[in-house]
């Protein structure tokens, strides 16, 4: 239990991290490009960050181009899971739609844990 309860927190401590530096980048490309270009930058920054992190600091693990090129799908598939979670909240449930994104957080949070933990550690066991 221990490795993989070490593991979530990391991960956790690295998210915070990562939103921080990813939301400064796009706050300081603002003055630099319009401002969805400041996200798309800050976005893509943002994923190879995480790669970095989760690769070193998270489940301390070695990098190779199979999983730099599989881990960016990771943040596809958590785009379409909160995507489809905040509709059911919003459409099915009645949330509304200004709390929604919070509660999409505890989703998609163990969904990209889980599938970050398989693209960089593999089927290895805790």
């Amino acid at each position: 239990m221990r490795p993989l309860a070490g593991e979530g927190l990391r991960f956790l401590a690295s998210g915070a991290v990562n939103t921080m530096a990813t939301y400064a980048m796009y706050l300081a490309l603002q003055f630099l490009m319009p401002y969805q270009a400041a996200y798309a930058v800050a976005f893509a920054f943002g994923i190879f960050l995480a790669y970095r992190i989760n690769l070193a600091f998270v489940f301390r693990e070695r990098h190779t181009l199979a999983k730099a090129l599989v881990f960016p799908l990771i943040y596809l598939v958590q785009y379409v899971v909160g995507a489809i979670a905040l509709g059911v909240l919003v459409e099915v449930m009645g949330v509304p739609k200004e709390v929604a994104p919070l509660a999409v957080v505890l989703v998609t949070i163990p969904v990209t844990f889980i599938l970050a933990r398989l693209v960089l550690r593999g089927r290895s066991t805790p």
